[in-house]
Formats: structure tokens, sequence, C-alpha cells
């Protein structure tokens, strides 16, 4: 009885702490990744105009942030509606949209649903990280430091490798400053396709609505996860 108890104490809590550290890190990334588009979006109005920003940008940005909710859609079998990867609305400020209809009772359809409101977050993240390592030099380099210096470290705990990331970021922007890159085509290739993502790559507040039934559905599969790893390795 002893074991059993301690088996379920110990998943309850391993669940509990991942839950938590995804929340938390979700939460962060969301709040750096607003700072992030509305300083970038106000520094190409101040240059462009307003309306030209939008365009010059959002062929680009919002089709990319739209793309990424319909990919999800599309893995759960979420009915969309309709589909609008680009098309300027200036009254109510809106720039492109996926209308769809998820069904309430299906966890399933929760989740998605909630995958596919960070899903431009994601899926911007990750073009701006594959387009610096095809495109500027040394950037791929900066944080293939973090997979060998782990390898070489072991297991390093939190703190350890919040200090590679640290230095692998830092050397990544150092790459892009070198004055080398001033004279090279797919650098500002880079920079432009990166400021276009950049402006348009936060979820908005409609996107984020049903987050929250989607991580109670996340929390439920990590528990059946960890129960069934805990049966399996002791």
């Amino acid at each position: 009885m002893i074991v059993i108890s301690d088996w379920i104490l110990n998943v309850m809590v391993a669940t509990g702490l991942q839950v938590v550290i995804v929340v938390a890190g979700s939460v962060a990334a969301l709040i750096v990744a607003n700072v992030i588009e509305r300083v970038t979006f106000r520094a190409v109005v101040s240059v462009l105009g307003y309306r030209c920003a939008v365009y010059t940008t959002g062929w680009i940005g919002t089709t990319i942030h739209e793309l990424s909710h319909l990919v999800v859609f599309s893995i759960f079998r979420i009915k969309v509606i309709e589909f609008k990867p680009f098309s300027p609305d200036f009254e109510n400020e809106t720039f492109g949209y996926v209308r769809y209809l998820a069904d309430a009772k299906n966890p399933f359809h929760r989740l998605g649903c909630a995958l596919a409101g960070i899903a431009p977050l994601a899926v911007g993240i990750s073009l701006i990280f594959a387009l610096g390592s095809f495109l500027v030099s040394d950037f791929a380099l900066a944080f293939a430091q973090v997979g060998s210096t782990s390898m070489y470290a072991g297991t390093p705990d939190a703190l350890y490798y919040l200090h590679i990331v640290v230095n692998a970021t830092f050397g990544a922007i150092g790459s892009l400053l070198d004055y080398a890159n001033l004279g090279r085509w797919q650098f500002w290739l880079f920079v432009y396709v990166s400021t276009c993502v950049a402006c348009h790559f936060a979820p908005s507040r409609q996107d984020l609505r049903g987050i929250g039934p989607g991580i109670l559905v996340g929390g439920g599969l990590i528990l059946v996860v960890n129960a069934v790893v805990a049966l399996l390795w002791t």
C-alpha cells in the first residue's frame, strides 16, 4: 500500500512540476513575443507609415501566422470554415483570420485549439532560426554549441544549461552584427523576412481564447504518460 501511494505521489508531483514549467515558460515566451512584436512593428511604422508597414510585412508575417493556425487545425481534424491568410481590415485591425468549428465535447479539439493559438509563435521562432542558419554565417554554429557543451557536461543542471543558452544567444547576435554581413544579400533577406515574421508572430487575444481547457487536457495527457513511464521504468 505504501509503495502504491508513493508511486501515485511521485507521478502527481512530476506531472505538477512539468505543467508548471510548461505554463510558466509559455507565459514568459508570450510576454516577450508581444514586446518584440510591438517594438518591431512600431519601428517599421515610424519609417513607412501604418498602411505601408502592414502591406510590406503582413504578406509574409500574417500569412505565416494564419498558416500556423491552419496546420494545427488540420492535424487535430478541426473543421475550418473560412481561411484568409492576408486580408487587411484596417477598421477592425485584423490582417487575416481562420474561422473554425470545434467540438467543445472533444478533448482533443480543446487541445488542438490551445496549440493552434500558440502555433504562430513556435513557427515564427523556428522559421527565424532556420533562416539564420542558412543565410547568416556562424549563426547556426553559435546554437550548435548548446548541444555539444551539454554532451560534454553530461547532464547539466538548469542554471548551467541556461548559461549555455544565453551564451549561444549572444553568439548568434554577434554573428548578425558582423560588418561582413552588410555586403551579403543573404543577410538582408534574413533581416527582411525575420522582420516580417517578428511583426506578426505573437498570438492575439482571440488566438488564446481556448487555451485554458487545452492546458487541462494537456495536463491530463502528461499525467497518463508519466503513469505509464513509472509503471514500465521504476
